[in-house]
């Protein structure tokens, strides 16, 4: 360890978290799977990542490092995996913090903690998220331009993905700081740093518009739902790139777009109108949503106060052929949903919910007239 430098740190942490990844230690929602620790990705089960778990990591430029295997137990417990990988984090964790650290190993150490739920030391996250940010400043003073120059060229050779993903992992990192939200939003409380930062990946990614996928998209504005940035400049240009790559979005990408807007009270309903059309009017994304999409989806809508009728069927159907999988969470959201905006659920919805909550059968709801 001793000498290892920053940037062998930081992909070797990203090289063991993808490995962990890959063989499946993760859930649909990007959780250890069978972990003790409860950390959700959103207030309400929102989804990041795709079936196999493998969310956000099949696109990054990292190269894995064989030498992350000697850290891996031979136990198939995935508790035990978590806490070899907290050992690993924090056994790196102080090499990260070098002035070496160039912004793109800053990118994948951020994404490898936010992915790993690891939050020991929150301070190493906001030194990682200073660095990638530190480049986006529009400081010109004469006597800094030739160490602007400098950070200039590290941050040209981000790319987009890797600063999607920073947004997404300060997304991610900020459920640690739930407690204080509310402080927060009041001005009681100092927000961290990366709140600040992220901001600067967020407007960075604007600039770049054109070379941005359906993943990138749905990851910021997941990201801004998470972190609460609602600033104009902001959440409608993304909204329009989500409308233009709609066409393009899996379920998915879908969900997590809604999930952000409708956190964070979106009124633009044409364009939300064209989201919502790309999952209810298009077959072969009926039959891939996932009941925990389609309550997503749903609840979105509640939250942005649009009744789109057909819409509510569509994915309440959706739901009833897989409610199975569906989660008493999601049933509730999907319910409440349903509720305030005054469409009746189907009645199996209802009842699929009071069993797996309540463990009752037969209730009635009343049907509006």
């Amino acid at each position: 360890m001793e000498s290892c430098t920053a940037s062998s740190a930081s992909r070797m942490l990203w090289s063991f978290t993808t490995l962990l990844s890959l063989n499946g230690y993760y859930d649909y929602n990007g959780i250890m799977k069978n972990s003790k620790i409860n950390n959700d990705d959103s207030n309400n089960n929102v989804v990041v990542g795709n079936n196999n778990g493998n969310d956000d990591d099949e696109d990054n430029e990292a190269t894995s490092s064989l030498t992350t295997t000697a850290f891996i137990p031979s136990s198939n417990n995935a508790d035990n995996m978590h806490e070899r990988q907290g050992e690993l984090f924090h056994k790196l964790g102080g090499i990260l913090l070098s002035s070496q650290l160039t912004p793109v190993d800053a990118t994948y150490a951020m994404w490898a903690m936010a992915k790993a739920s690891y939050a020991a030391d929150m301070g190493i996250f906001d030194h990682l998220s200073e660095v990638v940010a530190r480049g986006f400043e529009d400081d010109d003073d004469d006597d800094e331009q030739d160490k602007k120059n400098t950070l200039n060229a590290a941050v040209a050779s981000l790319s987009v993905r890797q600063v999607s993903q920073a947004l997404w992992a300060c997304g991610r990192m900020i459920a640690f700081e739930d407690p204080l939200r509310d402080k927060m939003e009041f001005g009681e409380a100092i927000p961290p740093p990366y709140l600040r930062h992220a901001k600067k990946y967020a407007s960075f990614l604007l600039s770049s518009k054109d070379k941005l996928s359906p993943k990138d998209v749905a990851q910021s504005i997941w990201a801004l739902g998470r972190l609460k940035i609602s600033d104009d400049s902001i959440l409608e240009p993304f909204a329009k790139i989500a409308a233009k790559l709609s066409s393009s979005c899996n379920s998915q990408e879908i969900a997590n777009i809604m999930w952000g807007l409708g956190t964070l009270g979106f009124d633009r309903g044409d364009i939300v109108a064209v989201l919502v059309d790309r999952i209810t009017s298009n077959a072969q994304l009926k039959e891939e949503c996932t009941s925990q999409e389609a309550s997503n989806v749903m609840y979105a809508l509640g939250q942005m106060k649009i009744h789109d009728k057909d819409a509510f069927e569509s994915l309440s159907s959706v739901m009833m052929k897989k409610l199975s999988d569906a989660t008493p969470q999601g049933i509730a959201n999907a319910l409440w949903a349903h509720e305030v905006m005054k469409i009746s659920p189907p009645q199996g919805l209802f009842d699929c919910w009071a069993k797996k909550k309540l463990g009752i059968v037969g209730l009635i709801i009343k049907q509006d007239d």
